[in-house]
């Protein structure tokens, strides 16, 4: 079955290039991406995948209840599920600071074909990452420039991001960016049919490495105490539970030596 992306975006120019190349190369065919008021250079970097025909965007002017946007985001997928329901392919459901890739095949499309159970989603666990040192942005992949983490018993990497079957019949949102519903259930990599949200982590076949901070000016620019004119509150135990550096985790990049020559 294809793989597809759907992602929404703001100012995500300096990560746009990385994220679109990896994804190709763990099979995603196609991204449907919203672009939630960018004001730099984002179109500029997603052009040429726009003309050849592998990325579509969609303008999503939104002011959010939080800086991130999250009540946008259920927008958008709902939207993206609206345009795409029916077809017999997968969806996957990931933020511009997610890797999503397999640690056991060298693509996701290969790790998905070996599930044959009629599901009609499937969660995969996050790894959250910290700042690894990392005190401002370079220009060098995300891949290689964070590598340290806390131990999967982080709470956080209890959550999952959700790829879903377009032709589930009753697929459609439901209040969040992580589960939907679906009338065929959410299952982990094991099999397991899962609650919402939060359940015991496992990623050896299927994982999203989350850059959750990168290093601490891009949290604050991605943070924002204010934004459109709307002032928000920055919850800096975010930053801080992220921060240990418990394991110094390179599983992901054994695809850096092909991401960094594909970018160039």
């Amino acid at each position: 079955m294809k793989l597809n992306i759907c992602m929404m975006f703001r100012d995500e120019a300096k990560y746009l290039k990385e994220w679109v190349t990896f994804h190709l190369m763990m099979g995603v065919e196609h991204f449907y991406l919203y672009d939630r008021m960018s004001t730099d250079d984002s179109m500029i970097v997603l052009r040429p995948y726009i003309e050849q025909g592998v990325v579509d965007v969609k303008y999503w002017p939104r002011v959010g209840i939080d800086a991130q946007g999250h009540e946008a985001f259920i927008d958008a997928h709902q939207d993206c599920i609206d345009r795409l329901k029916g077809r017999h392919e997968w969806l996957a459901m990931v933020d511009s600071d997610e890797m999503l890739f397999s640690p056991r095949f060298d693509t996701v499309t290969e790790a998905l074909d070996n599930y044959r159970g009629q599901w009609g989603a499937i969660g995969v666990h996050w790894m959250v990452f910290g700042a690894s040192d990392e005190k401002e942005w370079r220009d060098a992949p995300v891949i290689e420039r964070f590598t340290w983490r806390p131990l999967e018993n982080l709470h956080y990497d209890r959550w999952y991001k959700s790829i879903v079957r377009l032709d589930d019949p009753e697929l459609r949102t439901k209040g969040s960016t992580h589960t939907y519903h679906t009338q065929w259930g959410t299952f982990n990599e094991n099999g397991v049919q899962l609650p919402d949200n939060e359940f015991t982590h496992t990623s050896s076949i299927l994982r999203i490495n989350h850059y959750f901070t990168k290093s601490r000016p891009e949290w604050e620019i991605r943070h924002p105490l204010e934004q459109d004119g709307v002032t928000y509150f920055r919850d800096e135990t975010r930053w801080s539970d992220a921060q240990a550096r418990d394991v110094d985790d390179r599983t992901i990049q054994r695809f850096l030596p092909a991401l960094k020559e594909r970018l160039k």
